[in-house]
Parts: C-alpha cells; structure tokens; sequence
C-alpha cells in the first residue's frame, strides 16, 4: 500500500519522480494497482478487500495506491506553506475525513448525532489507551521452533570449551581491545 500525499507533498511529481504515479514501480513486475480516494474511507475498505482477494486468489502481488493529502508537514519542523501557500491554504480549509465520514453517516441515519460519533470515538480511544497499558506486561512467546521444527533446539550458549586454536589470552586481549575507547577520543553519553 502506498500512502499517495500527492496533494500534500511539497516537491511535484515531475521534480520527484519518472511516472505519473508512485505506483508505477509496479510496472516492474506486472502488479495490478488499485488507485483509491483516501477521501471515501468505504471505498478505501473495499479496495483493501479486492486486493485482499487477488493475493489470495492469483498469489502475486498487487498495489492500493491510496491518494490523499498531508494535513501537517513531514514533521513537526516542516511548514509545507511555505513552498505550497495555495495549496496549503485548501488543504486547511477542509473538513478532516472523520469529520466528513461522521456527517456522512449522520445524514444516511446509521447514526443518530454527534453525541453517538463521540461515544464510538471515546470508546476506541479508551481501548486503544488499554491495549497500549496492557502492552507493557506483554511477554513474547518464541514460535519459531514449532510444527516440523520442534526437533531443533535453540542455539543456547554452551558451557563445555571450545578448542578454537586460538589462545585464550589472545581471545581475551582482543575482546577488551574492541571496547576500549581510543586516548583522545570523548563519548558522548
């Protein structure tokens, strides 16, 4: 999925790149690309879906070029204003999608008002704060020696000697030197 800013990039297409769309890299390698308004998060959801279905079906790749805009810079030092006024200035006169999905559904009565947006919205927000608290008693489980693989075993240290051929001192003397900071040399800590 290539999240297409096109509107909300600062550099045009011609000074950025050699296609028209940044999905052209698909060319390469014959992949089907489903361009989608990020505007219309419905449409947005059923190209996931068809994408979805391709990979399961034909096993080969395929793009959703999602084309939206940036509301805010790269980051919080870039003020794209400053190289795009006009368009920045549309941008920022433009309801959110989530403002606009909101009234959207209010106006077809899948919801009743603003008061219910705000309750699914507070609701996801209070199980994403929960999800994000739970996250720190999280304890990975390892996986990958399961099924067919169950009969290796993990490379643990050993604590038998190894004949290296190699003289211990001179093992020794190499690990230190490998972590000694250099005279003159200061770390930055």
């Amino acid at each position: 999925m290539i999240v297409n800013n096109q509107i909300g990039f600062t550099t045009p297409a011609t000074n950025a790149r050699s296609g028209i769309y940044t999905s052209d890299v698909g060319k390469m390698i014959s992949a089907p690309v489903i361009h989608v308004n990020g505007d219309n998060p419905e449409a947005v959801v059923r190209a996931a879906r068809i994408a979805n279905s391709y990979r399961k079906l034909f096993r080969r790749d395929v793009i959703i070029d999602l084309i939206t805009y940036r509301r805010w810079g790269h980051n919080e030092l870039d003020e794209p204003a400053f190289t795009q006024p006009t368009m920045y200035k549309n941008i920022r006169e433009r309801k959110s999608v989530a403002k606009v999905y909101e009234e959207k559904l209010i106006a077809e009565g899948v919801v009743k008002d603003t008061n219910e947006t705000e309750a699914i919205r507070s609701e996801y927000f209070a199980d994403l704060d929960r999800f994000y608290k739970a996250s720190d008693a999280y304890k990975p489980v390892a996986t990958h020696l399961q099924g067919k693989w169950k009969h290796l075993t993990d490379n643990q240290p050993r604590h038998d000697s190894i004949t290296t051929g190699v003289n211990t001192a001179v093992l020794k003397e190499v690990g230190i030197k490998s972590v000694q900071v250099p005279a003159g040399f200061e770390v930055i800590k």
